[in-house]
């Protein structure tokens, strides 16, 4: 399985976004941080490759190309988690990951489903939050069952725009954790959108680094978070450093 990006042309209204793009394929079992600063286009990068965009050029996934999909097959091979959370209910936690579930389930058996949500809740460390109603969790809480609910569904591509970003340190940990494991395991491939450069860093097979109108990088973290692409994309002085462990860091001396 691969994802393929070739030709790619987006805009909003005249105000165009990306031109003529185009990575590297995309393998299996890697995990793809899309990186740049605000308002560069990442989430909308994301929101085309989901169907909610549309898009000039080429997407493919496994050489089918990702426009052309039925709402059926974005629901089987896309798990797309949006920045906005979900919405405030009454119903359970474990209810609405069920409902995401049983969306793609009519050849499984009840007992098969019911193995991937409880499954899902596991892998996320959320199983505390199964029996408690959505209006009564926190934005963090709420974006974990987002996630939940992508997946459960075991998709091929993970789309996920800023997964973390409602979440504290020790959680953002265990997010990354988790996508990361799932996607080795199951050999899909996940675009990650983060304002977090330390932890793609550490993290992420790949880098997709983005400037205004501009692909600044794509590939591997070292190579594509240098100083130089860093300066030009954020503005800022910053270097690469190794921690005491061994992980390459980011620190940025000064703005520009």
């Amino acid at each position: 399985m691969s994802l393929s990006i070739q030709n790619l042309h987006l805009a909003h209204g005249k105000h165009v976004l990306f031109n003529d793009i185009s990575l590297p394929a995309i393998a299996a079992g890697s995990l793809v941080a899309v990186l740049g600063p605000n308002g560069v286009g990442k989430s909308s990068l994301v929101k085309s490759l989901a169907g909610i965009h549309s898009y000039k050029g080429e997407a493919k996934l496994n050489d089918f190309e990702l426009s052309s999909m039925t709402q059926y097959q974005r629901l089987k091979h896309l798990g797309y988690v949006p920045q906005a959370l979900p919405q405030a209910s009454s119903l359970l936690a474990y209810e609405v990951v069920m409902s995401s579930a049983k969306s793609l389930a009519a050849n499984e058996s009840s007992m098969r489903i019911t193995e991937k949500v409880e499954q899902a809740f596991m892998t996320l460390g959320i199983t505390s939050l199964a029996m408690k109603p959505m209006h009564k969790l926190s934005g963090g809480q709420k974006q974990m069952i987002s996630l939940a609910q992508a997946l459960v569904r075991e998709p091929s591509l993970y789309l996920l725009d800023e997964p973390t970003s409602a979440l504290d340190l020790n959680w953002q940990i265990r997010v990354l954790e988790a996508v990361r494991s799932e996607v080795t395991q199951k050999q899909s491939i996940g675009l990650l959108i983060s304002h977090d450069i330390n932890l793609a860093l550490r993290y992420c097979d790949q880098i997709i680094l983005l400037a205004p109108n501009e692909l600044l990088s794509a590939g591997s973290p070292m190579q594509s978070l240098t100083s130089q692409n860093i300066r030009r994309a954020y503005n800022v002085d910053a270097r690469i450093e190794k921690c005491s462990k061994g992980y390459p860091i980011v620190l940025v001396d000064q703005a520009l």
